[in-house]
């Protein structure tokens, strides 16, 4: 027997799961190896797995594709430790906050014991899934915002690691409430996700895309969805072109943020799909092309549809989605643009960085997970660490710039803002008049390198810098409160600005001094 078997005597599992799926339990367990013999943890056991017929192992593809995920995560995790000076054995220091932890994993791919292959994750005591939590009580708009704010921090960072989730749902992503009041969301189960270690054949290793409708009913995108409605067998047809699960990432956090503004359940009241078959899937396709609209041209030729494919289905535009969204019953027209940004084709689709850079989310109410972001230093995003590096156009995303030296965004004049950039703002040009005043003239000198540290400041923390600005006004007129305090004083006991006779009173050289450095601030 492996000494890190179930039943080695290493851990002290509860018999009652308290989550089952598939192909897994998931139990709590204590780990007499770990430092604190007494913290618990979510033990998650795989279900061992023979196929009549089968010569390999007994684990899951789903089950070893989760384990391997978290070997890259846990390299990154390691990598993030090094550069900041730590060790790296205190890589969890630099996990990312929305995503669970993972404290250990062991695969038998011989066993046909259950306990023989497990995976420790971090246990989330106080957490709830997305689906309670949504149904258990009313959503204010601030829960909203958060919970899809971090929704897309979290996709970015792992698109960027080559990573997508592939299968956001509200049964997949935990929420609780934070000390602040605000939700607090961690992503779990990465077993449909793909990677650059996913151990799926061809169009899935390494590549991002994949091939075939999967994931949890109601969160089926249009890209994955069309060719049942298009062929008999898409699959066995060899038509099926491969699509981009991240993109895909990104549409199904689309449908969480519709569900969670309008109270509906995706599956029933949305995009209706009773059961995953070809015939059902062929139906909620066209019900997604309704919502989005048919593609054309260029758009439709990167997705394979064939000609003739929804052409009694008008053809999509952005419009078309915010009106969509409007008769769903969102009101919030910040929200409305971003979900349109997102519940839309796949060549229309913003990325997730892009989507954490929208003026919705600039909101003092998220200045607490901004915080988090920074000090856990997953925070700017890359593509704001450089001057005028966002670049969006008014109809499509495009390619973000990460040229020092490249324009102003062009964005539509619903999107603008008139005050700040940053993270969270489309940039405007910065170029100001000239200065006249002679007020600004005598301090040009050390007013342009102040201007420029200002700016430094503004590209590294975008928004968070409009609440360091604030602050600092804030101290600012506090210590001119101070020196007004202390002449006052100075004045009362006759000491003039230098120290001079003021009425009848006069001050000697040495207690001149003393009164100076006393009000010195």
């Amino acid at each position: 027997m492996s000494s890190n078997s179930i039943f080695s005597g290493r851990f002290d599992v509860q018999a009652q799961p308290f989550g089952e799926g598939a192909y897994s339990t998931v139990h709590r367990a204590k780990d007499r190896a770990y430092p604190d013999p007494n913290r618990l943890f979510a033990m998650k056991i795989f279900k061992p797995v023979r196929r009549p017929g089968a010569t390999g192992g007994t684990i899951h593809l789903s089950s070893l594709n989760e384990v391997l995920l978290y070997d890259v995560l846990q390299s990154n995790a390691e990598a993030r430790a090094l550069a900041a000076g730590r060790s790296k054995e205190l890589y969890r220091s630099g996990w990312h906050p929305n995503i669970v932890k993972r404290y250990g994993s062991f695969l038998d791919h011989s066993s046909t014991r259950q306990g023989d292959q497990w995976l420790q994750l971090e246990l989330l005591d106080g957490y709830q899934s997305a689906d309670k939590w949504m149904t258990s009580s009313v959503l204010s708009d601030a829960d909203i915002k958060a919970v899809l704010y971090q929704s897309v921090r979290m996709l970015a960072f792992l698109h960027e690691l080559g990573i997508a989730h592939g299968d956001i749902s509200r049964a997949n992503l935990l929420v609780r409430r934070g000390e602040g009041g605000l939700p607090i969301m961690k992503a779990i189960d990465f077993g449909l996700s793909v990677h650059p270690k996913t151990p799926y054949g061809g169009h899935g290793e390494g590549s991002g895309t994949f091939q075939g409708a999967k994931g949890t009913p109601g969160y089926v995108t249009p890209e994955m969805a069309w060719p049942y409605a298009a062929h008999d067998d898409p699959i066995g047809c060899g038509l099926f072109p491969a699509y981009s699960v991240r993109q895909g990432d990104i549409f199904q956090a689309g449908v969480l943020g519709l569900e969670m503004a309008t109270g509906k359940n995706s599956w029933k009241d949305i995009f209706p799909l009773a059961t995953p078959s070809n015939t059902e899937l062929a139906n909620v396709s066209r019900t997604l092309f309704d919502f989005t609209g048919r593609p054309t041209g260029n758009e439709a030729a990167a997705m394979g549809l064939p000609p003739g494919l929804f052409r009694d289905i008008d053809v999509s535009s952005g419009e078309r989605s915010k009106a969509k969204i409007r008769q769903l019953g969102v009101q919030h027209e910040g929200l409305i643009s971003v979900l349109s940004k997102m519940l839309c084709l796949p060549t229309c689709r913003w990325t997730a960085a892009q989507l954490a850079c929208h003026p919705y989310f600039d909101d003092p109410a998220l200045t607490p997970l901004f915080a988090e972001y920074i000090a856990l230093g997953f925070f700017p995003p890359t593509h704001t660490t450089a001057p005028h590096a966002m670049s969006i156009s008014a109809s499509r995303p495009e390619e973000l710039s990460t040229s020092a030296g490249s324009s102003a965004a062009a964005v539509s004049p619903q999107e603008t803002t008139t005050s700040g950039v940053g993270p969270h703002r489309f940039r405007r040009s910065r170029r100001k008049s000239p200065r006249t005043s002679s007020r600004r003239k005598s301090s040009a000198r050390g007013g342009s390198r102040r201007h420029r540290l200002h700016e430094g400041l503004l590209d590294a923390f975008g928004s968070t810098a409009q609440v360091l600005r604030r602050a600092a006004k804030r101290v600012k007129k506090a210590i001119m409160k101070v020196h007004k305090a202390l002449r006052r004083k100075a004045s009362s006991v006759g000491l003039g600005r230098r120290g001079r006779r003021t009425g009848s009173a006069w001050v000697r050289g040495g207690e001149r001094k003393k009164m100076r450095s006393s009000l010195h601030v």
